[in-house]
């Protein structure tokens, strides 16, 4: 004899599975070293500072992965911590 428990009690477990599953997900990737750079008023962030930034980054000769804007900020990944420090 094979147990048949209702649907409900089936479709429950798939969508806590699934929440699981979804809730995972951030663990999987790695974090990035990041220095977030904004202005005292909360004007945007504009071209003008990112390239004084990403030139005092080059002359002190570090290394960084990406330099991005969002949300009115300037946001510059690093490849390890040491070279966020």
């Amino acid at each position: 004899m094979i147990n048949q428990y209702p649907l409900w009690k089936y479709l429950l477990i798939l969508g806590v599975l699934l929440f699981g599953i979804v809730y995972a997900l951030p663990n999987l990737y790695g974090q990035d070293p990041a220095v977030q750079i904004s202005s005292r008023g909360g004007e945007p962030v504009g071209a003008p500072i990112r390239d004084k930034a990403v030139a005092t980054l080059e002359k002190a000769d570090i290394r960084y992965k990406s330099v991005t804007e969002h949300d009115g900020r300037l946001l510059i990944r690093f490849h390890d911590s040491e070279a966020q420090l």
